[in-house]
C-alpha cells in the first residue's frame, strides 16, 4: 500500500517509489547510500512518468471533462455582451455591474479550498456533478432577473445569482481538476491542455453566440440555453464520471501543502500567469479604439489572443508529460510575456508607436507564452506534493486541486480589477510595462528557486521528509532509524 513500508528480503519501497537491492554495508555507508538511491528513485520515476495511450473508459471520462468545462465557461461568458446595457435600464450603475461581474471570481476563490476538504469525504463525483447542477441551474434562474423591480431588489438578485452561480463554478472545478489527478496521473499536463481547449473554447463562443440568442430571443433565451446545456451534460456525466472518495475520509493538509517550496514557487506563477491571462479583458477594447475597429474586428483581436492560448494548451501540455519539464516551461512562458507585454502597448520604454500588426503579434505571443507558464503547472503542484511526502490519494489531489481553483480565480478577479484600474490612472501602456515587470520578477525568482532545488546543477535537494526517515536493511528485514512509519 502507497504510503507504508512493505517488507521483503532487502526490496523496499517508499509511496510508490522502489528501491533496489542493496549490498551489505556498513551502518554509515548504508544509511548515506539508502538516502541517496531513496531520492534517485523518484527522481526516475518522473522521468518515467511519460504519456501512455489512453483506455476507452479514459477517453469518456476526458470528453465528460471538456463538455463541463466547455459549459461552465459558457455561462460564466455568455452575459458580456448585453448584460451591462440591460442592467443599466434596470438602475445598475457601471460600479455594480462590475461587481456583478468579479464577484464570481472572488467567490470562487473562496469557495476552492472548501471543497476541496470536502471531496475525500463524499467523492469527487458527487462534489464535481452537484457544482455543475447548480451552475445550470442558477443560470436559468438569473435568465428571469429582469422581471424584478428595477433598483435594489434586482440588483441585490443579481448579487445573490451570480454568488451561487460562482458556488457551483468552484465545486464543478475543482472536482474536475481532482479526477484529471486520480484518473491520468501519468498524462496530467496533456489531459489539463485538452480540458483548456474547452475552457477557451467557452470564453471564444460564448460572448458571440448569447449576442446571437439575445437578439433572437430576448434576455432569458441565452440563459435558458446555456442552463439547460449544462443540466444535460451533468446528466450525461453521471453515467460517466467514476465514483472516487476515499473510505477512512482522509483529508488533505493545505497547511503541509504551503510549506512545500515547489508549491510556493509553482503557486506565484499560476497567480501571476493567470492575471496576466484576464488582465487584457477589460482594457484591450479601449487599446485598440485608436485604430478604428469595427466591433466585429475588435473580437477577433480578442480571439487571436485567446484561440492561440486554447490552441498551444495541448501543446505545451503534452511536452510537460512527454519531457518531464515544468519548470523550464514556466520559465520560457515568462520570459517571452515580458516581451509581449512591451509590445502590446508598446511600452515607452521601447520609445515606438503603436501600431495594429505589433499588437496583433504581441497578442499571439502572449497567448502561447501565457499559457506555456501556467499549463505545466498542475502538474508540478501534484508532483512536489508527492515528493514531499503527502500520500498519492485522492486527500492529496483534492487539496492540490482546491488551491489551483482558488489561485486561477483569484489571477481572474486581480487581473482586470487591478489592469483597468491601472490602466485608467497610468495608461494602457504603462499597465502593461507594469505586468512585463511582474513577470520579470517572477522568472528571476523561478531561476533562483530552480539554482537551490537544483544545487546550481547538482542533485535534486533532498526533502526534510526523506532526511528524517532514513532506512536501514538488515536480515532481510527494513527498520527505521527512528522506529515509526514515515507517513504519521
Amino acid at each position: 500500500m502507497e504510503g507504508r513500508i512493505r517488507r521483503s528480503s532487502t526490496r523496499i519501497s517508499f509511496t510508490g517509489y522502489d528501491i533496489l537491492d542493496y549490498p551489505a554495508l556498513s551502518p554509515p555507508e548504508r544509511t548515506e547510500a539508502t538516502t541517496t538511491e531513496l531520492v534517485r528513485s523518484v527522481e526516475d520515476d518522473d522521468k518515467q512518468t511519460t504519456p501512455r495511450g489512453y483506455t476507452k473508459r479514459e477517453y469518456f471520462i476526458l470528453i465528460s471533462l471538456c463538455l463541463a468545462n466547455l459549459s461552465d465557461f459558457l455561462m460564466y461568458s455568455v452575459l458580456a455582451p448585453f448584460f451591462p446595457t440591460e442592467a443599466g435600464k434596470k438602475g445598475a450603475g457601471s460600479f455594480e455591474v462590475g461587481l456583478i461581474f468579479g464577484v464570481y471570481a472572488f467567490t470562487v476563490f473562496v469557495c476552492s479550498p472548501l471543497f476541496g476538504k470536502l471531496i475525500p469525504i463524499v467523492g469527487a463525483k458527487v462534489v464535481f456533478l452537484v457544482g455543475s447542477f447548480v451552475g445550470g441551474s442558477t443560470c436559468i434562474v438569473f435568465g428571469f432577473l429582469t422581471h424584478l423591480p428595477s433598483g435594489t431588489p434586482f440588483i441585490a438578485a443579481c448579487f445573490a445569482v451570480r454568488i451561487v452561480e460562482a458556488i457551483g463554478a468552484a465545486a464543478s472545478s475543482v472536482g474536475a481538476y481532482a479526477i484529471i489527478a486520480k484518473t491520468f496521473r501519468h498524462n496530467i499536463a496533456t489531459a489539463f491542455g485538452t480540458i483548456e481547449i474547452f475552457c477557451g473554447l467557452g470564453l471564444m463562443i460564448g460572448p458571440p453566440v448569447g449576442g446571437a440568442l439575445y437578439e433572437a430571443g430576448g434576455y432569458p433565451l441565452p440563459f435558458v440555453v446555456w442552463g439547460v446545456f449544462t443540466i444535460l451534460v451533468v446528466f450525461v456525466n453521471f453515467f460517466i464520471v467514476p465514483h472516487d472518495r476515499d473510505p477512512d475520509h482522509r483529508t488533505g493538509s493545505m497547511i503541509q501543502l504551503l510549506k512545500i517550496p515547489p508549491v510556493i514557487m509553482t503557486s506565484i506563477c499560476v497567480l501571476v500567469g493567470f492575471m496576466g491571462i484576464s488582465f487584457l479583458d477589460p482594457t484591450l477594447a479601449d487599446h485598440l479604439s485608436q485604430f478604428n475597429l469595427t466591433t466585429t474586428q475588435v473580437g477577433l483581436m480578442f480571439l487571436i489572443n485567446s484561440g492561440t492560448y486554447a490552441i498551444s494548451a495541448f501543446f505545451w501540455g503534452w511536452l510537460t508529460d512527454k519531457f518531464n519539464i515544468p519548470k523550464l516551461l514556466m520559465l520560457i512562458g515568462n520570459i517571452a510575456s515580458i516581451a509581449g507585454y512591451l509590445y502590446v502597448g508598446p511600452s515607452p520604454l521601447l520609445n515606438m508607436k503603436s501600431s495594429l500588426p505589433v499588437t496583433a503579434v504581441a497578442l499571439v505571443m502572449l497567448g502561447l507564452s501565457l499559457a506555456a507558464s501556467v499549463l505545466p503547472t498542475f502538474n508540478e503542484m501534484i508532483s512536489a506534493a508527492s515528493l514531499y511526502g503527502m500520500e498519492e490519494s485522492i486527500g492529496t489531489y483534492s487539496i492540490v486541486s482546491g488551491l489551483f481553483s482558488g489561485l486561477f480565480s483569484l489571477g481572474n478577479f486581480l487581473g482586470p480589477t487591478l489592469g483597468s484600474y491601472l490602466a485608467g490612472q497610468i495608461g494602457f501602456d504603462w499597465t502593461s510595462t507594469l505586468f512585463a515587470g511582474m513577470c520579470t520578477v517572477v522568472s528571476i525568482l523561478l531561476i533562483l528557486f530552480c539554482l537551490w532545488e537544483y544545487r546550481c546543477g547538482g542533485e535534486r535537494r533532498v526533502p526534510r521528509q526523506f532526511k528524517k526517515n532514513i532506512f536501514t536493511i538488515q536480515n532481510g528485514d527494513v527498520e527505521s532509524e527512528e522506529r515509526k512509519p514515515l507517513l504519521t
